[in-house]
């Protein structure tokens, strides 16, 4: 075994390097890894057997080089052991950072560590508290940074605002009714842990596979009883950057009206206020939490699982599907393919939602763009004229986008169908 007293101790442990490979294989930072996660496996399959491979075994049974590769010429072995050595580094600055037990690959070797990571009680214990605090700020400023935006161009904003005509037919619902708009903001759905009801030991968790309660619920059926770890909702959660040009969106097309609107995080929405409000929700399919509901009888489905995520449209009339996967490049500058889609359906109450979806924020920031800028909305309305002759009530519409992160350039649309005004939504 490699001289270190913790990788003596912790490579008997099959449970603790199972736990460790889970954590990585979930992680932002090794998704779409397979190829390092391949490798930090065979060096920890190595080291278990006390062995430090040699360049040429990694590049032929890892890296599948042929028998004449080479270490001299052909550099291929230590660029990924570098690249992997950077990946466990960034993963433990950020989602791994409270993780205990750490794996490491020393410079200049191929075999792994693993080390004990003590955190300070009394720091962790600040980390936490300050937590909300920490969110609270960001939202204040992000507010704050919406607020002089607007006050530092305010008589040109009045001068040049473009209104949307409150008859719009998408609009007229929110814009001309007595009932109060909520805006809803997609949050990210966060669970904790605790161990032996011990406070000090609680985790703040946020899984890309749990979005709402019934992936939490689904998980805890799953989990492994144990007496000593519990599992809750946590009252953290985590907003997007699209929720800053959302108030900016948004805020012109009630102003021009003299009307307000109520803010709501997804993750506070009760049933009642599927009852008493107009809605707009704005967010990720990651994000919808309850509204997730409404998906249950629509030609536009989404899928997060199995990866990658895809849009799936389903035709009743010609008894047809299409699968429209989403994409982004394996190199900078991570080109990607989105989808964004935009539906109104009726409530309850003789009230109406506006959903405005994507995967990710070029998806999001789409459908955002697409129905609160003028132009654009004409051409979603001309869409939807092709489509059906003229405007439904009620409609569910997908567009394909494609940008950079933080930047949609291209849009193309792909389907639309008509929501009958007697859909129902069932609420408890």
């Amino acid at each position: 075994m490699f001289p270190n007293n913790n990788s003596d101790i912790l490579m008997d442990d099959r449970n603790i390097i199972k736990s460790i490979l889970s954590r990585l294989e979930n992680s932002e930072e090794f998704y779409n890894s397979k190829k390092y996660l391949d490798l930090l496996k065979y060096l920890i399959e190595k080291t278990e057997k006390g062995v430090s491979p040699k360049e040429k075994d990694i590049a032929t049974e890892v890296l599948e080089k042929g028998d004449d590769f080479d270490p001299i010429i052909d550099t291929s072995v230590r660029v990924y052991i570098y690249r992997l050595r950077k990946k466990l580094n960034d993963y433990y600055k950020n989602e791994g950072h409270l993780d205990k037990v750490r794996i490491s690959i020393p410079k200049g070797e191929y075999h792994v560590e693993f080390s004990k990571h003590k955190q300070n009680k009394d720091q962790n214990h600040r980390h936490r508290n300050n937590l909300p605090l920490t969110i609270v700020t960001i939202i204040l400023f992000m507010s704050l940074s919406a607020l002089i935006y607007l006050w530092h161009d305010y008589l040109s904003f009045q001068k040049s605002l473009k209104i949307i005509d409150k008859h719009n037919d998408i609009w007229s619902p929110f814009l001309n009714s007595e009932r109060s708009t909520l805006l809803v903001l997609g949050d990210h759905f966060f669970y904790a842990s605790r161990e032996n009801n011990d406070y000090s030991t609680d985790k703040h968790i946020r899984s890309h596979k749990i979005n709402n309660m019934d992936d939490f619920n689904e998980f805890l059926a799953h989990k492994q009883n144990s007496s000593n770890i519990q599992y809750f909702k946590d009252d953290e959660y985590f907003l997007d950057p699209y929720c800053v040009q959302t108030l900016i969106y948004m805020n012109p097309i009630f102003y021009g009206v003299r009307k307000n609107f109520e803010i709501k995080m997804a993750s506070r929405v009760i049933w009642d206020d599927f009852r008493n409000y107009n809605i707009i929700f704005v967010g990720s399919f990651k994000t919808l939490g309850i509204f997730n509901t409404l998906f249950n009888n629509l030609h536009i489905k989404y899928e997060l699982f199995p990866l990658p995520n895809k849009i799936i449209i389903t035709d009743s009339l010609s008894n047809s599907m299409e699968i429209f996967n989403t994409s982004i490049t394996k190199q900078p500058p991570l080109f990607r393919r989105e989808y964004s889609m935009i539906a109104t359906m009726p409530l309850p109450n003789n009230n109406v939602i506006l959903l405005l979806c994507g995967f990710n924020y070029i998806g999001v920031e789409m459908a955002l763009k697409t129905v609160t800028i003028p132009e654009r909305l004409k051409k979603c309305e001309a869409n939807l004229i092709k489509e059906f002759g003229s405007i439904p009530s009620f409609f569910e519409m997908v567009y394909q986008v494609e940008g950079f992160p933080k930047n949609s350039m291209y849009c193309n649309f792909l389907a639309a169908f008509e929501i009958p005004e007697s859909y129902s939504i069932s609420t408890p």
